[in-house]
């Protein structure tokens, strides 16, 4: 267990999740069934996944890797009950264990939102198409020919 320990706070020093005046407690209570290998593997192989991607796009520039960081923070963390905050310029973003169904809730609701932004950028875009195809002669007859029938 002690190497197990060793080998995770490595890990989360090396993410920069903790320095080495703070170390962070991980419950291995005897109520819990489940082992301290058990109960964070799954963050692990998702942070070292992210790791391995951040490793391949570095030659990619910064939007890239900000991409790769929006996607942690938007489409994978919160399917494992995390919420990563993000806060002003200079302060570190925060972290909360959350509900994982909330946070799956929210998730939908920003993607539809999205879509819904999308169609509308697009109805415009063919409207505005639309107006400025037509003729001028034909302008009225097209666009308003409720208002004048």
């Amino acid at each position: 267990m002690r190497s197990i320990s060793k080998y995770v706070f490595k890990i989360l020093k090396t993410f920069g999740i903790y320095d080495d005046d703070i170390v962070p407690l991980i419950s291995t209570g005897n109520d819990s069934h489940a082992s301290c290998e058990e109960t964070i593997a799954p963050l692990m192989n998702v942070l070292s996944k992210f790791r391995d991607q951040m490793k391949e796009n570095t030659d990619k520039g910064p939007k890239e890797l900000f991409r790769l960081c929006d996607e942690l923070r938007d489409d994978i963390l919160p399917h494992l009950g995390v919420r990563l905050e993000d806060r002003a310029k200079g302060q570190d973003a925060i972290w909360k264990y959350e509900d994982k169904e909330v946070l799956l809730k929210e998730r939908e609701n920003k993607i539809r939102e999205k879509e819904k932004k999308a169609e509308e950028n697009r109805h415009k875009k063919e409207e505005d198409l639309k107006k400025k195809s037509t003729k001028a002669a034909d302008w009225f007859k097209v666009f308003r020919a409720a208002e004048f029938s």
